[in-house]
């Protein structure tokens, strides 16, 4: 049965980006639904998900999700379990050590984007052992969801929900000095996040990814030459040439798997030699010499 509103409540309730569902929600888990899929539809854009990606993760505290819905926190869990009933999203807690102690510091959604019927929703599991956030600088900054919420007493409207959530969802890069790795974030999407950036926050964008790529493959030693590919990506990119930014990423995140399951007793180099037989290698290594960016003094 596919869910419909009377026509007058149509044109408020279902944005036009939203497709057509094929299950009844209630009026507010629908809304939760709109900013969610929002929020979904802008992260897939700015990582350069492709068209056939069903599901996308993201991280952001429910504190802050429910304020941008306009809603108390219990009333949020209740319509997540709608949803995830319908297997159009999920929410799992987020956990990390904080003063010898397990706290929550956010949650990881899933959410549905197309083929609703199909497979639900799910939070992959190595999606809840990513480091997102550093609870313990964060808190020191002031930069926490109560202290957000506590900024505004007003309910926002859809947009202004979506752009609140984006906030967490998709944060700006620190501005802190790479080396307290603490205050970096160590997901491989951040790899994804490097072309979108403007050229005065690169050097942190590729050194932030650099990083990321090494401590996934335990190559310590190996920044310095993610950092060299990165920016030959980016010079590539500039050059007006399509830079493989997406098959690097697979690389990696296959590169990742295969040393979680023990495979191959060097997995940096393993994906060295399979980056270099990939028939764009050559261009990237010979692409122009554009300046593009500062790079960090240690590169």
């Amino acid at each position: 049965m596919l869910y419909t509103l009377p026509q007058a409540e149509q044109a408020a309730h279902i944005p036009a980006y939203l497709p057509e569902i094929p299950f009844s929600l209630s009026s507010k888990a629908l809304m939760l639904f709109e900013v969610l899929y929002g929020v979904a539809a802008k992260v897939a854009e700015r990582r350069g998900y492709s068209q056939g990606v069903s599901t996308v993760h993201f991280f952001v505290p429910c504190e802050i999700v429910a304020h941008a819905c306009g809603m108390a926190r219990s009333t949020l869990y209740l319509k997540l379990a709608e949803l995830k009933a319908c297997g159009l999203a999920e929410a799992r807690a987020h956990y990390v050590t904080y003063k010898s102690r397990t706290r929550s510091d956010g949650s990881v959604f899933a959410v549905k984007t197309r083929n609703f019927d199909g497979q639900p929703a799910k939070v992959p599991f190595d999606a809840l052992k990513k480091s997102y956030r550093c609870l313990s600088a964060d808190i020191e900054a002031g930069r926490t969801a109560w202290a957000q919420i506590g900024q505004s007493k007003d309910i926002p409207r859809e947009q202004d929900a979506i752009k609140e959530i984006l906030a967490w969802a998709l944060p700006p890069y620190t501005t802190q000095n790479p080396v307290k790795s603490l205050t970096v974030r160590c997901d491989l999407e951040q790899v994804l996040d490097v072309p979108h950036v403007n050229k005065q926050e690169r050097a942190i964008a590729v050194d932030g990814a650099a990083r990321a790529i090494a401590l996934s493959l335990g190559d310590a030693g190996g920044v310095m030459f993610w950092r060299w590919l990165l920016w030959r990506l980016t010079r590539l990119q500039e050059a007006g040439v399509e830079a493989p930014w997406h098959q690097v990423y697979e690389q990696v995140r296959r590169a990742r798997s295969e040393r979680a399951e023990g495979y191959g007793r060097n997995s940096a180099a393993l994906l060295v030699s399979r980056l270099k037989a990939a028939p764009w290698w050559d261009a990237v290594t010979n692409a122009p010499p554009i300046r593009v960016g500062t790079r960090p003094a240690e590169a």
